[in-house]
């Protein structure tokens, strides 16, 4: 009986240990299961990451080349502007040298061959290269002293 009692007892953890590692193996599985569905949307998670990347990177690669092609293009633009400038600059300074001696000559024969009143035309270059253009009056002294005394005649 003492063999039997024991052996039933035996039996007896036997069933329990069975009954709990069957739960543990239950729970295990279902662990199992949960882990892998978990993987299995992570991968989906990463490779949509990837692809949204992907896409990513390109639009950036493209914009990185409209970039560089409008910086070229601005650096194209800023040179043909200094390149201009620097030709109105030349201009100016020819032109303003040339009106300079042709006004001197013209008023020269004006003043000693025509003897009247004349409009010139004055063209130059400030300090900035902008032009300024004057018109003015000029009189041989003669005419300009006839003025005046028609002038002082009206007041009195």
């Amino acid at each position: 009986m003492a063999l039997s009692f024991q052996t039933s007892r035996y039996l007896q953890e036997i069933k329990e240990f069975v009954v709990a590692e069957s739960k543990g193996s239950s729970q295990l599985h279902e662990a199992l299961q949960k882990g892998i569905q978990a993987q299995a949307a992570f991968h989906k998670l990463e490779q949509n990451l990837r692809e949204k990347l992907q896409k990513e990177m390109e639009q950036v690669s493209e914009l990185q080349s409209s970039n560089s092609a409008l910086n070229n293009s601005l650096s194209e633009a800023c040179a043909t502007v200094r390149s201009l400038e620097q030709q109105v600059q030349e201009l100016l300074a020819k032109h303003a040298s040339e009106d300079q001696s042709v006004q001197t000559d013209t008023l020269k024969f004006v003043f000693e061959e025509q003897g009247t009143q004349t409009d010139a035309d004055m063209i130059s270059a400030d300090e900035h290269g902008s032009i300024i253009m004057k018109k003015e009056s000029l009189l041989p002294e003669s005419d300009a002293q006839k003025c005046r005394n028609n002038e002082q005649a009206r007041e009195i």
